[in-house]
């Protein structure tokens, strides 16, 4: 009993101890050490700084040099770093070998020590950089670079003289030997890679050039829009993304970035990216180096779109290796669920399945297949457009007498016949609403913008309006999303826009704006409106300006931004002046000397 006395005063005085608090203390003579709360003196004052305990340690300076201590004054961390940062999850990354000149720390070396001071990493690299969200940073010795992980593992050694920063996906380029050139600080030459998150090379490196692929996506100018028929422009916007891979050949510049979503890889034996070998995200080779086209396209459907030094197309069976087609084409895409749209001379396209054999007749263009559907241009002479729309068996679904036709959607095809019959069929080219309809739209989200002899308004999937078909402009916009639309009294160059709640089929407010751009374009909750593009703010649902029609557009969501930074700040003059002044560029442009324009004044 009188032992178990003993044993648990003597688990207290040192608990006690332990828990003691420990400050910071300089004495007479400039030096710092540690006393506890009753100012008795702990750690012997040798220090010329000394900083607060957390979790057990403290940092301290003696000379140009920092170390971190424990609270019995052991050094757990030698005192001889130019630099101790603070730690991220018991790691800490220091500098060594550095030298002080002018208050400024040059040549420093970094590297990681772990809070019980174990060298994690020698510090022996002149650059560290952030961790990204992928967990790994680079790192430079000398003049080459490689790439560490959070548990400081080297998981790319330090010998390539370039290195781009990891995508969101985990995969770097890298080069080796390639030459820096000043003038355009970029690399040229030497041999490229691809790498992953564990540093294997899923691309070998020792190609020219490299380049990944990521699914293909119309992006065409505007300029090249608007030399196209109407109908033929509305058919390429809603059309979906062809099954084809598009091609992307990676700059070499120090840490540049591949973008997320990249579907695989190429290498290429010269620096045009021709004859390239093609790379699963894995490192699987689907096509061998060596191979004698231009350009090899990622493969679908077991072939690989190939096109040689004339230009021409033809597909490559990954299993055989041999061509699908004695006579290459003149135009092709890649293989989308077992067909391909192609052109045998250059005129008239196909869809040819992957026999190598037609499916449907020839037509002056066939667009990308949506819902099993395809959408054919006819062979019509003069400067008329008509279209049609057959199955994946290529038989005609709706006669290629129409105007239009657009992409189904909602289960609906929007379409306009020869005799300016407009309204929506089903999948199987049956009307569905029709009858006093002059122009439509195609349906997304279950409504649709459609113009009746009164005018323009919203329809529902059976034809129901759902806005009143009045009104003699409309701003197309995600409806359903939104759930407001933009219409007006007037058309043309005349037409002032009123906001409309689609629930009810009532105008928010009568107010009227020139220039408007609908919810969800810049915020969801709000829109842009005013007189004209130098001339707008910020309108909510309820029809409330809250941001007046004075800035131009990057100045209206500068001062949004500003209200959502203050909630509850009702827009004020002074907020006006603010933002006008202080997105000047013409604010501190000038020298001291320079004469200042009374409007940039701060009064």
């Amino acid at each position: 009993m009188k032992v178990l006395s003993i044993l648990s005063l003597s688990l207290l005085i040192s608990v006690s101890a332990v828990a003691q608090t420990l400050i910071p203390d300089k004495n007479e003579k400039g030096k710092w050490g540690y006393v506890n709360d009753k100012g008795d003196k702990i750690i012997d004052y040798k220090y010329d700084e000394a900083g607060y305990f957390d979790d057990g340690v403290a940092t301290v300076k003696k000379g140009d040099n920092y170390g971190i201590i424990n609270s019995d004054g052991k050094e757990v961390i030698a005192v001889k770093y130019n630099l101790i940062e603070p730690p991220n999850k018991n790691i800490y990354r220091v500098a060594a070998d550095g030298k002080v000149k002018d208050g400024v720390l040059m040549d420093e070396k970094y590297g990681f020590i772990s809070k019980d001071g174990k060298i994690l990493l020698k510090p022996e690299f002149e650059e560290i950089g952030t961790f990204n969200d992928n967990g790994v940073a680079y790192i430079k010795k000398g003049n080459l670079y490689g790439y560490i992980n959070r548990d400081i593992d080297i998981i790319i050694p330090c010998k390539y003289n370039a290195v781009g920063s990891y995508n969101a996906d985990g995969f770097v380029w890298v080069a080796e030997g390639a030459k820096y050139e000043k003038n355009s600080s970029k690399f040229s030459g030497g041999k490229l890679g691809i790498f992953d998150l564990q540093g294997k090379a899923i691309v070998p490196l020792k190609y020219k050039a490299v380049g990944y692929y990521t699914p293909y996506k119309f992006n065409p100018s505007s300029k090249y829009l608007e030399s196209l028929h109407y109908n033929h422009r509305t058919i390429l916007k809603e059309a979906p993304d062809n099954a084809l891979f598009a091609p992307h050949h990676i700059t070499q510049e120090n840490l540049s970035v591949m973008p997320a979503g990249v579907k695989g890889f190429y290498g290429s034996a010269n620096n045009g990216a021709t004859k390239n070998a093609v790379y699963t995200t894995s490192g699987e080779m689907l096509v061998k180096d060596g191979n004698n086209f231009s350009f090899v396209f990622y493969p679908t459907d077991g072939f690989a779109l190939v096109k040689d030094n004339k230009s021409k197309f033809n597909f490559m069976n990954l299993n055989t290796g041999k061509l699908l087609l004695k006579k290459p084409l003149s135009d092709a895409w890649a293989f989308n669920n077992g067909l391909a749209i192609v052109s045998r001379d250059g005129n008239k396209y196909e869809i040819m399945n992957t026999d190598g054999e037609p499916v449907s007749p020839l037509y002056k263009n066939i667009f990308p297949e949506t819902d099993g559907r395809f959408i054919v241009k006819s062979d019509a002479s003069g400067s008329e457009l008509l279209y049609g729309l057959i199955d994946r068996q290529g038989r005609e679904i709706i006669p290629a007498n129409h105007i239009y036709i657009y992409p189904p959607a909602d289960g609906r095809i929007a379409c306009m016949t020869h005799d300016k019959e407009a309204g929506y069929k089903d999948l199987d080219g049956n009307w569905v609403i029709k009858g006093d309809l002059k122009n439509v739209y195609s349906f997304k989200g279950g409504l649709a913008l459609a113009k009746k002899s009164n005018g323009w308004g919203l329809l529902d999937n059976t034809g129901n309006e759902v806005v009143s078909c009045k009104w003699k402009t409309c701003k197309l916009g995600d409806f359903a999303k939104e759930g407001y639309i933009w219409v007006s009294e007037e058309e043309g160059d005349d037409a002032q826009f009123m906001l409309l709640r689609i629930s009810d089929d009532k105008l928010v407010s009568t107010d009227k704006y020139k220039w408007v751009r609908t919810f969800g374009s810049d915020f969801d909750e709000v829109a842009i409106v005013g007189s004209n593009a130098n001339n707008v703010g910020i309108i909510t649902k309820e029809g409330k300006l809250i941001v007046p029609a004075e800035f131009s557009v990057d100045q209206a969501r500068e001062a949004y931004n500003f209200l959502k930074e203050n909630p509850g700040k009702e827009w004020g003059e002074f907020d006006t002046y603010r933002v006008k002044l202080y997105s000047n560029p013409k604010r501190n442009k000038g020298k001291l000397s320079s004469k200042l324009e009374s409007s940039l004044w701060d009064y």
